[in-house]
């Protein structure tokens, strides 16, 4: 679910995953990039954040998932 969430928009998985100081970085990078594009290299940053996003909102989310469990335990 975190990776479909910072698909649709970088740093909503890390919200979805309980980091919020993540998620806000990585929506700060979306704006900044966004303002980049009219530079044109905002193209190819935001890719670069559109994916490290979603890598991090799987790892985010599997760290939350572990921690979680241990604390059950």
């Amino acid at each position: 679910m975190a990776i479909l969430l910072s698909l649709l928009l970088p740093g909503l998985g890390q919200f979805y995953a309980g980091s919020a100081a993540k998620g806000v970085m990585f929506l700060m990078f979306s704006v900044v990039n966004f303002v980049l594009m009219f530079a044109i290299i905002g193209f190819f940053f935001q890719t670069i954040n559109w994916l490290w996003s979603m890598i991090d909102a799987n790892m985010t989310a599997n760290d939350y998932n572990t921690r979680l469990i241990m604390s059950a335990a």
